[in-house]
């Protein structure tokens, strides 16, 4: 089906389709088993409608060309969970999840894998698979863009990473929990999967998080050297020199050297 298909009285403008038309070609071109077909039919889809001239470019292919350019260079300047494509099957009313051709995963594993994942909808008629609705990614690229713009960093207090952060829900998706600002923050890869195995505990909102261990204690951005619990031992001042007689046998005064040539 088009992505032109509007519901009743609702009018689309050229560049807002050409912003959903752009999301999905760039879900598709992270992908290394994408579905080729239908970025064929995206592009056919701004050929035929026009929409390209809505950017100013001269022709699709250079339009497509570009901005496929820009995302495998964004990719690698700030690269994320769309490197790597694993496949989970998800049962959201049972709340449970296999790996395809793979193993069921724990409740961790499970909320680790689909908080920051890109989800596609398969409808089913009496336990019969009938089709698959369009892939789309729980955090959008424009989401995820203000999340940067916001945390810069993991949101862990002392970490400091800003390279494969992963969009996390404060309150998971499973649990009710809305993909929008208040409730996302970039985690680390290793911080991450401490909160999800419950090594680490986050609470919201984003704007007054709140990261405590598993004990319960506090974490903050300080030192991790912890402070004395003693008074520093006596030591005696030092006596000075005693005036003795230096040995210089063993001293060598330094020397410098003339600088290489090139003969």
């Amino acid at each position: 089906m088009s992505s032109t298909a509007s519901a009743g009285a609702v009018v689309v403008s050229p560049s807002e389709r050409l912003e959903v038309l752009f999301e999905e070609l760039a879900e598709l071109s992270g992908q290394r088993n994408a579905i080729d077909g239908r970025m064929v039919e995206i592009v056919a889809e701004i050929d035929r409608d026009q929409l390209c001239g809505v950017t100013g470019a001269r022709s699709v292919p250079a339009l497509v060309a570009w901005k496929t350019g820009l995302w495998d260079v964004e990719a690698a300047r700030r690269p994320h969970g769309q490197h790597t494509t694993v496949v989970v099957h998800l049962d959201v009313e049972q709340r449970a999840a296999v790996l395809h051709v793979g193993p069921l995963l724990s409740d961790a594993e499970r909320r680790y894998l689909t908080c920051d994942a890109t989800g596609e909808v398969w409808f089913e008629r009496h336990g019969e698979v009938i089709g698959a609705g369009r892939a789309t990614r729980l955090v959008s690229r424009r989401l995820r863009r203000a999340l940067e713009h916001r945390d810069r960093t993991c949101a862990v207090p002392g970490c400091g990473a800003t390279r494969g952060l992963h969009a996390h829900h404060i309150r998971h998706w499973e649990d009710g929990g809305p993909t929008e600002l208040a409730n996302l923050v970039l985690l680390c890869p290793y911080h991450h999967r401490l909160h999800h195995r419950g090594v680490l505990n986050i609470a919201g909102p984003a704007h007054a998080l709140v990261v405590t261990d598993h004990a319960g204690r506090l974490l903050s951005p300080g030192s991790l050297a912890r402070p004395p619990t003693q008074p520093p031992p006596a030591v005696a001042p030092c006596p000075g020199p005693t005036g003795e007689r230096a040995d210089w046998w063993w001293y060598t005064p330094f020397q410098p050297q003339p600088p290489p040539t090139n003969n």
